[in-house]
């Protein structure tokens, strides 16, 4: 009678690790999938943007620099409040 026990408790690990790795299946199966890489749109520069930077995660790079500010050229108030 042992034996008989014995058995039957490998048959049920057995069958837990056949009911999880279903389970693990199933949820991978009906995972999201995940969204392909935008294409630019040339009216829309953040369209772009989105797509450059999604381009260079694909190539595993950096994205491109953004643009360098431009040096404030007014020395006084007065050229900063006719700036504004």
């Amino acid at each position: 009678m042992r034996v008989h026990g014995v058995r039957m408790l490998w048959i049920g690990a057995g069958l837990w690790i056949v009911a999880l790795g279903a389970g693990v299946l199933l949820v991978a199966s009906t995972a999201p999938t995940p969204d392909p890489i935008p294409t630019p749109s040339p009216q829309n520069p953040l369209d772009r943007d989105k797509a450059e930077k999604a381009a260079a995660a694909a190539r595993n790079t950096a994205p491109p620099a953004p643009p360098t500010p431009r040096r404030w050229s007014a020395r006084t108030v007065a050229e900063v409040q006719a700036n504004l």
